[in-house]
């Protein structure tokens, strides 16, 4: 096995092994959120604070365990001013 391989193996096996050891806590979050969107006044602004706050990225797969940084996306007046 590659160098590279055995390291994202190592990371999922982390990553799973930490999410085992939390599972009532999980368990918990994600039946808040089931609550939350099963609300018909719940907004997608609703969500994103939720999700933020239960530090929930894990609902979106393994890879999103955490979030490390904010994403900074150009705004249109740069990207037309730059053509």
């Amino acid at each position: 096995m590659s160098s590279a391989a055995e390291a994202e193996s190592n990371s999922y096996k982390k990553r799973l092994s930490l999410m085992r050891s939390n599972v009532k806590k999980l368990r918990l979050i994600l039946s808040k959120f089931n609550k939350l969107i099963s609300q018909p006044y719940t907004t997608e602004t609703d969500v994103h604070k939720f999700l933020y706050d239960n530090k929930a990225f894990w609902m979106f797969g393994l890879e999103y365990i955490s979030l490390k940084k904010k994403v900074r996306f150009l705004q249109v007046k740069t990207i037309m001013n730059s053509i």
